[in-house]
């Protein structure tokens, strides 16, 4: 669970166990934050977004202060991370994705999603199998999603399309995967979908 500056992590069956804080050094009372996207590689390195900063604070589990800050060219609402600790960043205000080293450096970046010959917002993107996932909608003038225009598409991980591979949803704001199967937060239900 994320809060303004701490981390407060639970066990799977939801007993606290401690929380870690996401102020840096440089850090003091008039600095705004606004956690938003959270991302736990698979070596357990926790990356937490904060998009009034912009910036992504990394954290490991045994130390109460973030281990670095890396700053970051579009406001981390979603995040994600693969096994080489690369941090997927996506921004569905800048309409953009983009594909981090751990110590910051930009290695791809993905600006343009066609959803039905409109250009859609990324809402999350999640590494699997050697490839990437992007969960899209399109948006109205307000910048507010429209429903039944949710897709899922797939990229290289160096950022080429290769097609759109779910499409049809209500409006999806997160994807996750595990085991095999996409988890797509879907406004007011979670869809899974096995991985082909």
């Amino acid at each position: 669970m994320l809060s303004m500056i701490q981390i407060y992590i639970f066990s799977t069956g939801g007993d606290y166990l401690k929380s870690i804080s996401t102020i840096t050094a440089e850090c003091n009372a008039t600095t705004k934050y606004e956690t938003c996207g959270v991302a736990i590689s698979p070596s357990g390195v926790v990356y937490v977004g904060d998009i009034k900063r912009q910036v992504i604070t990394v954290h490991d589990m045994d130390r109460q202060q973030p281990i670095k800050k890396l700053s970051v060219h579009i406001k981390p609402y979603h995040l994600s991370s693969d096994p080489d600790n690369n941090i997927w960043v996506s921004d569905d205000f800048a309409r953009q994705v983009i594909r981090y080293s751990d110590s910051g450096v930009e290695l791809c970046r993905i600006k343009s999603f066609i959803v039905d010959n409109e250009a859609g917002v990324p809402d999350g993107a999640v590494y699997g199998k050697g490839l990437v996932y992007i969960a899209l909608n399109l948006v109205n003038e307000e910048n507010v999603s429209i429903a039944n225009t949710g897709h899922i598409h797939q990229y290289t991980m160096d950022g080429h399309y290769l097609g759109c591979i779910i499409k049809g949803m209500y409006c999806p704001f997160g994807i996750a995967m595990s085991n095999g199967k996409f988890f797509v937060a879907n406004q007011n239900s979670v869809l899974v979908y096995e991985q082909q």
